[in-house]
């Protein structure tokens, strides 16, 4: 029964439900970039999804100080988005360009969509174009120890060709590959890597209800991020020699 606020903003069957931890994470990252500057900050959310980035910004008290951008391929997505009202929605295809100026944009945000891509670079390249020099970039995708990343990449793409299965993720990650991908284009200097759950759910989910256990996820995962299932990695752009 979903009668709880995980994180103190989201309904949720737990308190601190670990699957909801990187957007409270992706809020602190962002608060901690706004309060630094003037002026408003525009915030460009790739695969925005039920609009979690403002769900978890407002608490900060520093949602105000933003501009919200959010693109999507799924317009129920975006007819259902939490504060409609403060976004402005596009939909869009990544892939296929992000409808946006050159370095327009202050933040931009792809939280669990590069596994869903065929050509993640070619995304990130298109992140980099709209942010401005020096803009954020934060990245969130789902990863596995190495031998496991091997196996799930090579029986998945096996069993999709032999049983002609359509798959959700077209790529597999681990920590080293999200990292060496981001830093092939040559665009971003990574600032830091984080994970949140090392597991979740099942006979541990009420562990989800006690503050120490997200504690202790998030400490796992700053000190060893590529244990854990999921990572979420900032980076800025690289500013251009004479800027």
């Amino acid at each position: 029964m979903t009668n709880k606020l995980a994180f103190g903003v989201e309904p949720s069957n737990r308190r601190y439900r670990l699957r909801l931890s990187r957007y409270r994470a992706l809020a602190e990252t962002i608060a901690g970039f706004i309060k630094n500057r003037a002026g408003k900050t525009v915030i460009l959310d790739v695969g925005v999804g039920s609009g979690r980035t403002l769900r978890y910004l407002e608490p900060t008290g520093l949602s105000e100080r933003a501009d919200f951008y959010g693109l999507d391929i799924d317009s129920k997505r975006l007819y259902g988005i939490y504060g409609k009202k403060k976004w402005r929605l596009v939909m869009a295809d990544v892939t296929k360009g992000i409808p946006f100026k050159d370095e327009s944009v202050d933040v931009a945000i792809i939280e669990q969509v590069l596994e869903h891509i065929a050509n993640p670079i070619d995304a990130l390249k298109e992140m980099a174009r709209v942010l401005k020099p020096g803009g954020l970039l934060i990245v969130g995708v789902p990863i596995f120890p190495a031998p496991v990343e091997w196996v799930r990449k090579k029986v998945t793409a096996y069993a999709a060709k032999r049983f002609n299965i359509t798959r959700g993720h077209v790529q597999t990650f681990t920590m080293k590959k999200t990292t060496g991908l981001m830093e092939k284009t040559g665009l971003f200097d990574i600032s830091s890597v984080n994970g949140f759950r090392i597991a979740s759910g099942g006979i541990l989910g009420p562990l989800e209800d006690l503050r120490f256990w997200w504690k202790l996820n998030a400490f796992i995962g700053k000190i060893v991020p590529s244990l854990c299932t999921e990572i979420q990695v900032t980076a800025k752009k690289r500013k251009q020699h004479g800027d």
